[in-house]
């Protein structure tokens, strides 16, 4: 059995815009995103990436019980969840600080 195998959750660096396919295509299995909600308002494009990843809209900056939900339900259904931990793109590969929220 491997870690993916059953319900994980995945945290990788996020580095790049090509992350969440990157992260899908190693993945054997579903994966779901968390990501901020301003990729539901870009168009044609929102409709490409909620086909692709699989995003779950987080609002950033607030107490979101609506994508702690979708997570809990996703995983008792045996998913995978993807959450870029520090909640925006690092350009230089480093770890930026994690905020505490993340964790909760």
């Amino acid at each position: 059995m491997t870690l993916l195998d059953q319900p994980s959750f995945i945290l990788p660096n996020h580095v790049t815009n090509w992350d969440p396919l990157l992260v899908g295509i190693a993945s054997p299995r579903m994966m779901y995103y968390v990501s901020s909600d301003h990729i539901f308002r870009l168009g044609w494009i929102s409709r490409l990436l909620v086909f692709l990843v699989a995003p779950i809209p987080r609002v950033k900056s607030s107490t979101d019980w609506k994508t702690v939900s979708s997570i809990i339900k996703l995983i008792r259904e045996g998913h995978n969840i993807c959450i870029f931990p520090e909640g925006n793109m690092t350009f230089g590969g480093e770890t930026e600080e994690l905020h505490a929220t993340t964790a909760k």
